[in-house]
């Protein structure tokens, strides 16, 4: 797990490297271990270290480890790759980035974690590879050796990579099937540059940037924090999940393809008894779970209470066991005493069956307002809710008790349905297929018959307007939005076709529909701040149901009825960890997903909240007339409220933040 960066200048012109070392410090959080660079002119090319690079990798004999140092080295460059290391697999100098094959012909900057590297590995020697090291990073530069662009095929886990192919003279960048791990670009007439994050081309003299109005439009009005891959820094682009660019340095041309999305997953085909199916469900959990216990480093896990975070705690439990490890592992939760959304008891009762040591975090209001700031940079953007906090705060705790690895439960919702709009999904589909019997069955079996008839109805309604023209469409949203009062017209009517064209998705089809959220901006979102809060604090997190590419296409390929039946979400899922989870939290049906208190902490943080409303976001907003509707607003006993309140709140202190 790392950060890494580089800067491509054509038609033979070049820069000092100052700017790849700033690049490559922007980025120190995600690798505090190691500090790598490579930097091509027409004289050759050089390897450099950096402040952060050990005494061991200095005196490495291995032809990727450098001599030098960047600080002392006075020649401009046309091609730089920079890296910074957190040592996770072979832990040596042997994992030293950027990393080169045995005859120098490619070179990679590497971030993540390919979890099948030993299979890979085996595989490859049998054509006749040789191995060096015994890391992940060295499998992925002989399979690009060995199959091409087509090695992404083979790779299970979480990468973002860019490979330099002298021959071909090309860069070549990958990010994972659903983009656990990120990876940006800015591309002008002149220069081609990439980093781990945003903030690294922000902060860099390179990148002409600014404040993307149209997602600022989308996260205040339309509740979307980034649906297209320019987010809210002006001209910053984002390599979509499951994509790979190619940029030719000789014509200057960038290429982005994509060779992976969920919709392309089929139907499932075989037979099977629904305790089969569960059997193999519960084969391939456990297997993503296991194989992701590979490491050179102690690893702990999240425990939220949920049916996810626990299924990953109990088989890491039993796999620590078998191993006979003289330590107990470590799981950290964030709880809420005293309020209706806290975990606490769930969580204990997973403690109580396992031998973890367990660790707890307790965010308050004021921590909240302390840490603001510095969770507000490390997410690069704005959020939605204050659930990130949270994630923040636990990984705060992670960092303190000296863990590099952690395993997290993002993804099992959208493989296995597990929030309530997809039952509306669902009744849809067993509405369009005319299977009404099974449709009456299961409005019945959600508590009431006509309570769940109304929420499906009304629930639906939101949705059909979708399909409406679009000036219907657009009609229909502008009547329901609450933030349009608070709007510049300005920005509104810049943006008005924005309205109707932005869509949760939707349909007829509870599989398909689950894997739009699995491909696109519902789990991306999850997915983006999980990897910033963790590699804030220099925290690896491991994601078993987000990036395992069989447990994938098996969940994604399943029949809707496994996965929703008698009024139960994840059903399958929960037949699965029979026998493995309590059977409190194996058929517990009231978890609403990572919540805070974000309505108590609101109401006590009142009086500051006018001063966290800067005149920086008054070309967007009425700042007077949403400071005089404060009190209202506050005092408002609904969510949906209290969040479209704190995204003005956020926009203001993220847009402080970066100065932007």
């Amino acid at each position: 797990m790392c950060g890494i960066c580089g800067i491509f200048v054509k038609d033979n012109g070049s820069i000092i490297p100052e700017h790849i070392r700033h690049l490559n410090h922007m980025l120190k959080h995600r690798g505090p271990d190691d500090e790598g660079y490579l930097v091509l002119n027409a004289n050759g090319s050089y390897l450099l270290a950096g402040k952060d690079t050990p005494e061991e990798v200095l005196r490495s004999s291995h032809s990727y480890c450098p001599k030098n140092f960047i600080d002392s080295f006075s020649e401009s460059g046309h091609l730089f790759l920079g890296h910074r290391r957190l040592s996770i697999l072979d832990i040596t100098a042997n994992g030293h980035q950027p990393m080169c094959s045995e005859r120098e012909e490619v070179w990679i900057v590497f971030n993540g974690e390919i979890y099948n590297f030993i299979e890979l590995r085996k595989e490859l020697e049998q054509y006749g590879y040789s191995f060096k090291t015994g890391s992940d990073t060295e499998v992925i530069v002989n399979a690009y050796l060995h199959w091409g662009k087509a090695c992404v095929d083979y790779l299970n886990g979480m990468w973002a990579f860019v490979i330099y192919d002298t021959k071909k003279n090309i860069l070549f960048g990958s990010r994972d099937r659903l983009g656990v791990k990120p990876l940006y670009y800015f591309m002008n007439k002149n220069h081609f540059a990439f980093a781990s994050e945003q903030k690294a081309l922000v902060k860099s003299k390179l990148v002409d940037t600014g404040i993307h109005e149209q997602a600022v439009f989308d996260y205040l009005v339309l509740s979307h924090s980034q649906t297209e891959p320019e987010g809210f820094f002006k001209n910053i682009i984002e390599l979509r999940a499951g994509h790979c660019f190619e940029l030719n340095l000789k014509t200057f041309n960038l290429k982005e393809y994509q060779y992976y999305s969920p919709s392309s997953i089929p139907e499932y085909s075989g037979v099977g008894s629904m305790q089969e199916l569960s059997d193999e469900t519960g084969r391939l959990i456990e297997h993503a779970i296991r194989i992701r216990t590979r490491s050179d480093v102690e690893l702990g896990a999240c425990l939220s209470g949920g049916i996810d975070s626990s299924y990953i705690a109990i088989v890491l439990n039993r796999f620590f066991r078998e191993q006979r490890e003289s330590y107990k592992p470590k799981v950290f939760t964030a709880i809420f005493p005293g309020c209706k959304f806290d975990e606490e008891k769930w969580a204990k009762k997973v403690v109580d069956e396992t031998e973890f040591d367990w660790l707890v975090t307790k965010p308050k209001a004021n921590d909240l307002l302390e840490d603001l700031g510095n969770m507000l940079y490390a997410a690069d953007s704005p959020m939605l809710s204050t659930s990130t906090y949270a994630q923040y705060r636990v990984m705060k705790l992670v960092k303190a008790n000296n863990i590099k690895v952690l395993l997290d439960g993002q993804g099992a919702d959208e493989l296995f349905a597990g929030y309530s709009q997809f039952n509306h999904t669902y009744f849809n589909e067993l509405a369009s297929r005319f299977k009404l019997l099974t449709l009456s069955k299961e409005l019945n079996s959600q508590h009431a018959f006509y309570k769940n008839l109304k929420s499906w109805l009304l629930a639906d309604l939101r949705y059909w307007t979708q399909g409406l023209p679009s000036y219907l469409s657009k009609f229909f949203y502008e009547q329901s939005v609450f933030e349009l009062k608070y709007i510049r017209s300005e920005l509104k009517n810049e943006y008005r076709n924005r309205f109707g064209a932005v869509r949760f998705p939707f349909g007829t089809n509870l599989n398909s529909v689950l894997k739009q959220y699995s491909g696109g901006e519902n789990l991306q979102v999850m997915l983006r701040l999980g990897d910033r809060m963790s590699m804030n604090f220099s925290v690896e997190s491991r994601t078993p149901f987000a990036d395992d590419f069989h447990l994938i296409k098996f969940a994604l390929s399943m029949p809707s009825k496994l996965k929703i039946r008698n009024g139960v979400n994840k059903y399958i899922l929960r037949n699965a960890g029979h026998g493995i989870l309590p059977e409190e939290i194996r058929l517990r049906r009231d978890k609403v997903g990572f919540q805070t208190p974000e309505h108590d902490w609101l109401n006590e943080l009142k009086n500051e909240i006018p001063d966290l409303l800067e005149n920086n976001i008054d070309n967007f907003i009425d700042t007077g007339l949403l400071k005089n509707d404060l009190k209202k607003l506050i005092g408002s006993p609904t969510s949906k409220l209290d969040s479209r309140l704190l995204r003005f709140i956020l926009l203001s202190q993220w847009r402080k933040i970066y100065q932007i």
